[in-house]
Order: structure tokens, then sequence, then C-alpha cells
């Protein structure tokens, strides 16, 4: 939101309005709808795994790869 708005918005009587700086990347981030002219060409967004691995830095290597469904 510009601060435009939001001054337009706190002139309405909203409260706790604030210039949120990285909200349409941080919405692409999360993988939330958005409104596109083309719809036929896939974003790297679409490809990407919405819920990675993780471990820990005490996790030892062998057995992560004993963890996962990857064949090796």
């Amino acid at each position: 939101m510009s601060p435009r708005a939001a001054w337009r918005l706190e002139r309405l009587g909203y409260r706790a309005v604030y210039d949120y700086a990285a909200g349409k990347v941080d919405w692409l981030a999360a993988g939330l709808a958005t409104v596109r002219a083309d719809t036929g060409e896939r974003r790297a967004v679409d490809a990407a795994d919405r819920h990675p691995l993780t471990c820990s830095p005490d996790d030892l290597v062998h057995d992560l790869v004993a963890a996962t469904v990857c064949p090796p």
C-alpha cells in the first residue's frame, strides 16, 4: 500500500495503517493467488516445492539421506 493510500485510510478512521513495503513480493513468495493477464505461462513459483525438507545443524548427513524418499 502506498503512503498516500495509508494516509487516506487513516483519514477515514482506520487505525494501525502502515506502509508494508514488501507487500507484492511477500504475497507472491507465499504462493497466494494473483491476477495475471497471461495465465498460459507458468512462473518459477508454480514449480517450487512449497514444503522443502529441512534439518538442523546437528543432523548427520547419513540420517538425512536415509530419511528422504528420493533414491540416491
